[in-house]
């Protein structure tokens, strides 16, 4: 639906919008792959921390779990 709505805006304006050299798409996946390097390093850190409590995150996550199929079975 997105799409369908600008789509009238790419047809009145499309030749006035800057042309994207070949490969640049590629810089931008490639950025953030490597964005995402920092991103799991703080996700192991977290995990290693969770590690030194496995009860404290096993009763976490079977709160959560109640939780949402509390909210499920309501709705």
């Amino acid at each position: 639906m997105i799409g369908a709505a600008l789509a009238p805006g790419l047809w009145l304006w499309g030749n006035r919008l800057p042309r994207v050299a070949e490969g640049d798409i590629i810089e931008a996946w490639e950025a953030g792959f490597r964005a995402s390097y920092a991103f799991g390093a703080k996700l192991e850190r977290m995990d290693a921390r969770l590690r030194q409590w496995p009860a404290a995150a096993l009763s976490l996550l079977a709160i959560g779990v109640v939780l949402g199929a509390a909210m499920f079975a309501g709705s």
